[in-house]
């Protein structure tokens, strides 16, 4: 069996996932109107793809390369593409946070990558029973897996409507009524929305302002506007 898929590497176990990762992931991570964390990937993203000044290699490389031994990590190089279709950055990301990095590779095989998630947890439980050989307790990972996956995937706003299972998070950090002010039967608001969970075209054409609320440390890069 794959060293990487024994009983003892693949307990769900938080105290395997590295520190630094953990506060960044904190760091990046907000809170939704309606209670959900949402973390906000291009700055996660962004910052795995950063070099460590200590090892001097990009923190997903680090990363990767506490999970598993160092011949395998030399026959990882795939992982690292920077190819839209290929980057496994947010999957990564999801099986760091349920202790299971070591993984990668085993979802690479089976197309679980970033531009292929969310994937259902039939999916999970069904397409990987066909591998050989896989770790103990391989439900409880995939329930794991497709729980937080979505936190890891907040909607992008566009300006054409589309429509989203529950599970999606509406990346929505702020909402205020608009005092005294009803449209109908509907109340108005003031929401808040990172630049980051706007599409370029919506961007371009909602009546919007940066502006940089001292209530948080988010930076001048929210985008208020009113909504029902």
């Amino acid at each position: 069996m794959r060293d990487e898929l024994t009983k003892e590497s693949t307990e769900i176990s938080q105290a395997t996932i590295d520190p630094l990762f953990s506060e960044q992931l904190k760091n990046f991570t907000l809170r939704a109107i309606d209670g959900r964390e949402f973390v906000r990937v291009k700055k996660m993203t962004e910052w795995l793809r950063s070099i460590d000044p200590e090892t001097g290699m990009s923190h997903f490389r680090r990363l990767l390369q506490r999970e598993v031994d160092f011949e395998e990590f030399l026959s990882y190089r795939r992982l690292f593409s920077e190819e839209p279709a290929e980057r496994m950055d947010l999957t990564f990301c999801i099986l760091l946070s349920i202790g299971q990095g070591r993984l990668l590779n085993l979802f690479r095989e089976h197309r679980v990558v970033d531009r292929t998630l969310p994937v259902s947890l039939s999916s999970l439980t069904t397409e990987f029973t066909r591998v050989d050989e896989l770790p103990t307790k391989w439900r409880e990972i995939a329930e794991a897996f497709h729980k937080i996956q979505w936190k890891f995937i907040p909607v992008v706003f566009d300006v054409v409507s589309a429509h989203y299972t529950r599970e999606f998070v509406l990346p929505i950090h702020k909402r205020e009524p608009l005092t005294d002010q009803k449209g109908g039967t509907a109340r108005l608001y003031h929401i808040e929305v990172l630049e980051e969970f706007l599409s370029s075209e919506l961007r371009h054409s909602i009546e919007s302002s940066q502006f940089d609320d001292k209530r948080d440390d988010l930076g001048p890069v929210s985008v208020r506007y009113s909504g029902v």
